[in-house]
């Protein structure tokens, strides 16, 4: 069940159910608030001033991308991402709503002075800065060798890292302008 405002018309909605072992959860945006409900729970209400964190991610993996936002206001977050878990093997692609819903979201947030805006994996960032320099010597090396195969598949690799930086980048945002790559288009 939904808990709209009969005055107040939604700004935007993004339903999605996260994973297995979570209920579908309905996130709905209206002036000033966030409305988080789930089937089996009472509706949780945050208040956009108290709003203390919003933060991007991306992470890829064999199968797919995920984008993440995790909100984090009056000391808990509330996580979402545009990938809905609609069964065993079965994801669907939700950035017709997840989009929309984030960027209403930031417009929101945009004349509040309290809020950090903030996107990347520090974890993720690291560990590339780290990889660099083997994959690099990797390359040397099976080119020092003849190993011309081996060095062109590690510079796939190269390539695909350095694609990868500016998504998982630690690094502050504003409202009018998150980070490229940090929302589905």
């Amino acid at each position: 069940m939904l808990v709209d405002s009969p005055t107040t018309p939604a700004l935007a909605r993004h339903t999605v159910r996260q994973s297995i072992l979570e209920p579908e959860q309905t996130f709905t945006l209206f002036p000033g608030r966030l409305v988080v409900e789930a089937e089996g729970r009472p509706p949780a209400a945050y208040d956009l001033a108290s709003v203390e964190r919003v933060h991007l991610t991306y992470d890829r993996s064999k199968q797919r991308e995920y984008y993440h936002c995790r909100i984090t206001a009056g000391g808990r977050q509330v996580k979402l991402r545009h990938v809905h878990f609609a069964g065993p093997l079965n994801f669907e692609d939700r950035r017709a709503t997840y989009t929309p819903f984030v960027l209403q979201l930031l417009q929101q947030l945009e004349g509040n002075p309290n809020v950090r805006l903030t996107s990347g994996a520090w974890i993720s960032f690291i560990g590339l800065l780290v990889l660099l320099p083997f994959i690099l010597g990797l390359i040397y090396f099976a080119a020092s060798i003849g190993r011309w195969g081996y060095a062109a598949a590690a510079g796939v690799l190269l390539l695909v890292l350095l694609t990868s930086i500016g998504r998982i980048r630690p690094r502050n945002f504003t409202a009018g302008q998150p980070p490229r790559g940090l929302l589905p288009v």
